[in-house]
C-alpha cells in the first residue's frame, strides 16, 4: 500500500477506477480485522487470474471440432471412431 501511495503521489502510476477503489479499501483495512484484508487480497488475486484466462482458443477448438463432425459420415467405421473422439 505504501509503495502504491507513494507512486500515485508522484504521478508514476495510473490506476483505473476499480484499482483505486480496491486500494482505498485496503488503506482502511488497518482499522478492521485482518480477515477482511486477507479476503480483499484474495479477491484481487482471483480477479487477476480470471482476467488472464484465454477463452478464445478453446472456443476455436470447439468450433473446428463441430465443423469436422458435420463432415463425417456416421456409417463409416473410421468416421465413427473420429466422431466418438471429437464428442468426448
Amino acid at each position: 500500500m505504501d509503495a502504491y501511495e507513494q507512486a500515485i503521489a508522484h504521478g508514476m502510476v495510473r490506476l483505473d477506477f476499480s484499482e483505486r477503489m480496491l486500494l482505498g479499501v485496503l488503506s482502511h483495512t488497518q482499522l478492521f480485522k485482518p480477515a477482511l484484508r486477507i479476503a480483499i487480497e484474495e479477491y484481487k488475486y482471483h480477479h487477476h487470474q480470471l482476467l488472464q484466462l484465454d477463452f478464445i482458443k478453446p472456443e476455436k477448438f470447439v468450433r473446428s471440432a463441430e465443423e469436422e463432425l458435420s463432415k463425417l459420415n456416421p456409417q463409416k467405421r473410421d468416421d465413427q471412431q473420429k466422431i466418438a473422439r471429437l464428442q468426448a
